[in-house]
């Protein structure tokens, strides 16, 4: 399967879950039908990154030990150890992502630029993992001050983003220490991102002009 095809897959998948966010407080109650999200969230993508087998048997392992210990996170360790596992995926399909969009040799541009997003989508996935996390266990960290009330899963993964693009709306805020250290990192890693990406790009293009002439 073409590298193309492979971002595009990611990202239909990325975007799924991004747009089920919206019906999480209405209709999904406990942890069990959010986990069904996650399952194919990373099936999906699991399915449009592995380049190998033991890539895909390595992603496939960390993923049902997240999914397993999901259905125990009223316990604090299994909450955690599941936490851990899901950002260790995202990690796992970032590195690809940002290996074929920054340093790989020989890839088309609108390959290069379809990882970059499917990169970038991640990378805000992967602060929501932080997020959820954090407002599961330290209620109140995060505040909605629209309602006056901590935030919900949903407001956690549009927080997430909004701080990665330096958005700031300013509706959703960051209350502890930990938080805002939280914060301050995803802002930067965005940035950075969005900063190596453009660069990459550019760099690319002046190597392709090289050449030619």
């Amino acid at each position: 399967m073409k590298l193309r095809n492979q971002a595009m897959l990611l990202i239909l998948a990325e975007v799924f879950f991004i747009v089920t966010s919206a019906f999480w407080d209405a209709q999904l109650e406990g942890g069990y039908w959010l986990t069904a999200i996650y399952f194919t969230f990373f099936s999906m993508g699991g399915y449009a990154i592995a380049q190998d087998k033991k890539w895909l048997y390595q992603y496939a392992v960390l993923c049902v030990i997240a999914l397993t210990f999901n259905l125990f996170d009223s316990y604090y360790v299994a909450e955690l150890v599941a936490c851990i596992c899901t950002l260790l995926a995202h990690l796992m399909v970032f590195r690809l992502l940002v290996w074929h969009s920054f340093f790989r040799k020989k890839v088309l541009k609108s390959d290069k630029i379809l990882s970059g997003i499917a990169g970038y989508i991640l990378l805000g996935l992967f602060w929501t993992g932080i997020f959820m996390f954090m407002g599961k266990e330290h209620p109140g960290c995060l505040l909605n001050q629209v309602s006056g009330a901590p935030t919900s899963r949903a407001d956690e993964l549009y927080y997430s983003f909004v701080t990665i693009t330096s958005l700031g709306y300013g509706d959703i805020v960051p209350v502890s220490p930990a938080a805002k250290v939280a914060a301050t990192f995803a802002g930067l890693s965005g940035v950075l991102f969005t900063a190596i990406f453009i660069s990459a790009l550019v760099s690319n293009l002046k190597g392709r002009v090289a050449e030619a002439s």
